[in-house]
């Protein structure tokens, strides 16, 4: 058994209550047992076509491995079985899944022109079938990395899996914090690059805002000072970002087109507001503030505006607060004895979950940031590791299974789990 320790805040301070038993595997979900039988063939053809069934197929074992809904099991009675068989001239593997009273529940063709794609597909037709919902296998993530790019950190999308790297951001510059849209249409960042009235040299931290539908880029916002931290409301029409046009950094609400709706927090003189995300229900804007004692700290307002709320004393630094999509509780990058790592904040109860401290493997001092939920709120991807060697992981919130996405000796940072592409 993995065990998570839940802590909880009394007057400001972190005090350690009885340890949460988890046990990997089961957590508070019902798992499918089922049985996947070797990859079997029909027909003759090419080697290449044989080459991407299996990798079909070990895909597919893969995702299922680390799913927590459907668990790979021996062939045992009255699990369901499935049955890949490769269609070697055809170029397509067919999937059935039959019943224990052999009785079929599930069948597919999957062409193989994107192996590794068709097998994400599969993963989440199984997961639909079984818990009438989709799961992670067909979402990306977007990240800030210096991958191959020397001092320079632009900015990237991958599979879920750290498969398909694709560089997003072309600017010889410093990217930094990426959003993805509702649905995954628009992505947003932003990047030191020139002021459109200061000159070719000049650099200011301007939001961009990128149309995967037409693959285009826009220069969104580039008021004087800082343009950062974009979180889109649920309908997708405004943004809430940081401008410091007025002075400290602020929260702000802008349309798609740039344009300055109002202003959401005021100050204190010398503070600093940033790292807005909107709650699931558009109703809340979770935010990071040093207003208090210059000790940055977790913060809440409504969306419609009004006072702050602070959420967060424990810890000397917490920061890049998250909403789950699916549950009232949130996620930061809290820092505790000189060490980031990734916490579950309850809303109603107001106890705290360390999720990356679980992991051993990731060692007592490795300092975890930038936490992400999954589309489905079950899993996190967040970095860990020394400054500037950071990778990515990916962690479920139930059983602690944990999943290296990145291993090379670049670093990425600011990682977002794309939404449900639409």
């Amino acid at each position: 058994k993995m065990i998570f320790f839940v802590v909880t805040l009394t007057s400001g301070l972190m005090t350690q209550a009885s340890p949460l038993q988890v046990e990997v595997g089961k957590a508070s979900l019902k798992s499918y047992k089922i049985f996947l039988a070797p990859l079997k063939y029909e027909n003759l053809g090419g080697s290449q076509t044989k080459l991407s069934c299996e990798r079909f197929y070990s895909n597919l074992k893969s995702n299922l491995d680390f799913s927590i809904d459907i668990e790979i099991s021996g062939h045992m009675a009255g699990s369901d079985e499935i049955e890949v068989t490769c269609d070697l001239v055809q170029k397509s593997t067919s999937l059935k899944i039959t019943r224990a009273d052999g009785m079929s529940k599930f069948s597919k063709k999957y062409f193989l022109e994107w192996p590794l794609r068709k097998a994400g597909e599969a993963t989440d037709d199984m997961h639909q079938l079984y818990t009438g919902k989709r799961s992670i296998f067909q979402t990306e993530l977007l990240v800030v990395s210096n991958k191959k790019l020397g001092k320079s950190k632009e900015i990237f999308t991958m599979h879920w899996d750290g498969s398909q790297v694709k560089r997003r951001s072309f600017h010889n510059s410093l990217a930094v914090s990426p959003a993805w849209s509702p649905g995954g249409r628009y992505m947003t960042y932003s990047a030191y690059t020139p002021h459109p009235k200061l000159g070719p040299k000049s650099r200011n931290l301007n939001l961009f805002l990128y149309d995967r539908k037409i693959k285009k880029r826009f220069l969104l916002s580039y008021r004087f000072g800082t343009n950062s931290g974009a979180s889109f409301n649920p309908k997708g029409d405004k943004i809430i970002l940081t401008l410091s046009k007025d002075g400290s950094p602020d929260l702000y609400e802008i349309s798609l087109r740039g344009q300055v709706l109002r202003r959401l927090t005021k100050g204190p003189y010398g503070a600093i507001n940033v790292e807005p995300h909107v709650s699931p229900g558009g109703d809340r804007i979770l935010f990071s503030s040093d207003r208090a004692d210059s000790k940055t700290m977790v913060y809440e307002i409504p969306y419609s505006g009004g006072a702050a709320k602070r959420l967060t004393f424990a810890g000397q630094y917490n920061s890049e607060p998250v909403w789950s999509p699916i549950s009232k509780t949130y996620a930061f990058a809290g820092q505790l004895q000189k060490v980031f790592n990734i916490y579950l904040m309850d809303v109603s109860t107001s106890s705290l979950v360390n999720v990356s401290s679980a992991h051993r493997q990731l060692g007592s001092k490795t300092g975890c940031e930038s936490p992400s939920f999954s589309p489905d709120g079950k899993y996190l991807a967040f970095v860990c590791g020394p400054d500037g060697k950071k990778q990515v992981y990916i962690s479920d919130i139930y059983s602690s299974k944990l999943k290296k996405v990145t291993s090379d000796s670049f670093n990425y940072d600011a990682v977002r789990w794309s939404p449900y592409f639409k």
